[in-house]
């Protein structure tokens, strides 16, 4: 028993393990920590409607030097047939999105991002992270679907069920899940 923020936890001593005759059919064990959690940063910024850089090269970059950085500018890859799944806590902005889009010439609609709510409550007040991987993903391709797996909170019993819940609405090709642990 672990004792955290007030709430008692049941917690694995040792890492799981299963007889090697399973390893085809199990994907994972999870969920046996559920007393950590993951946290956003809550000192980004998105892009804002009109922001427009000084210099190239000079932050905030734009998906084009992004591609070109990387040697993917000029490529016919345009995530078409693809989708891509992001685990976070809540939704972006759309007006985030669409400024983001805007200001990096991206042929990007709403109409290709789906939310999908894992939980009931879902905070409403963005705290960047999340527009931060909807915008570059939408961003870098441009054709595929992008499916937002809303979780609430940065629980790992939440962070599971997202999980559950990607597997069981039309598999993304992609999952996408960038938070730290504090």
């Amino acid at each position: 028993m672990v004792r955290v923020k007030q709430q008692n936890y049941v917690s694995a001593l040792t890492a799981p393990s299963l007889p090697a005759r399973f390893a085809d059919v199990v994907l994972g064990i999870n969920g046996l920590q559920p007393y950590q959690e993951f946290h956003t940063n809550p000192s980004f910024k998105t892009l804002k409607n009109g922001a427009r850089r000084n210099k190239a090269k000079k932050p905030p970059y734009l998906v084009s030097e992004i591609q070109k950085a990387y040697g993917a500018d000029g490529l016919a890859q345009t995530g078409a047939g693809q989708t891509i799944g992001i685990l976070i806590d809540r939704f972006p902005k759309d007006s985030d999105m669409a400024a983001f889009w805007k200001a990096n010439n991206v042929p990007q609609s709403l109409s290709n991002i789906e939310k999908v709510r894992v939980v009931k409550k879902i905070p409403v007040k963005p705290q960047g992270e999340e527009s931060l991987d909807a915008q570059w993903t939408s961003g870098m391709a441009p054709n595929a679907k992008i499916r937002i797996y809303a979780s609430g909170n940065l629980s790992f019993t939440n962070i599971d069920k997202s999980l559950q819940k990607s597997s069981t609405i039309s598999r993304p090709n992609q999952i996408l899940s960038s938070f730290p642990l504090a």
